[in-house]
């Protein structure tokens, strides 16, 4: 009986031990559902300063995010989202030869990651490429602003918004520079950089040879905002 009593001890400690295990792992990766927040705004260096009226602000979440540990020791990995038409839209934005609709999640998401940093050249072009796809192909936007028409407003909050990894864009994206970021409850603000008008003029011959008579023919270059 002695004997019995052991074996029943040794196998409930071997279960509860196992059990204590299995909601460890639970807890360490597990998908995040929680909601957050973020503050869209624009800063801009030019005057009259740049300002939201007239555009529409759209998110697209790109990859959803699973935590594993917390606080100072937490990490994420990256799935991408499942709605219809996002892995499309990805990986025709991305444009490179090394990434398919085959790729895994890691793949792809090492490779949006790797575009660069807020306002980056990379991320405007893959931003541009996206929406193309997206609106030719009735992709549609996680969440969207709608039209602002303050003429004031240089910021907008989107609530209720599913933690992952976003790209911000603005209108047509040609005035106001796009962004990456991972929406969670550290990370709920992103500044969105204006782009000034930029115009150059060059002229086919060189302004101190030149005397009166020639006909000198000047082109002109610019990159003007696009407020659509």
């Amino acid at each position: 009986m002695k004997k019995m009593k052991k074996i029943m001890a040794v196998l409930l400690a071997a279960v509860m031990t196992l059990a204590m295990a299995v909601t460890a792992f639970a807890d360490e990766g597990k998908t995040t559902t929680e909601n957050g927040t973020l503050t869209v705004s624009v800063k801009s260096g030019t005057t009259p300063a740049q300002t939201l009226k007239d555009q529409t602000i759209y998110l697209y979440k790109l990859f959803d995010v699973t935590e594993s540990g917390s606080d100072e020791n937490a990490h994420y990995a990256y799935t991408v989202n499942t709605t219809d038409g996002y892995k499309k839209a990805i990986v025709s934005a991305l444009n490179n030869d090394k990434i398919t609709e085959d790729s895994t999640d890691e793949e792809i998401e090492n490779a949006v990651s790797s575009l660069g940093s807020d306002n980056a050249k990379e991320v405007q072009n893959f931003a541009n490429a996206f929406r193309k796809y997206a609106l030719n192909n009735k992709v549609a936007a996680t969440k969207d602003s709608g039209k602002i028409i303050d003429e004031t407003k240089t910021d907008y909050q989107f609530t209720g918004l599913e933690y992952g990894y976003y790209l911000v864009c603005v209108g047509s994206v040609n005035s106001i520079q796009a962004s990456l970021l991972t929406v969670d409850a550290t990370h709920n603000a992103v500044a969105l950089k204006s782009e000034a008008p930029d115009i150059t003029k060059t002229a086919d011959k060189d302004a101190e040879t030149v005397h009166v008579g020639p006909t000198v023919t000047y082109t002109i270059k610019g990159t003007v905002p696009d407020m659509t």
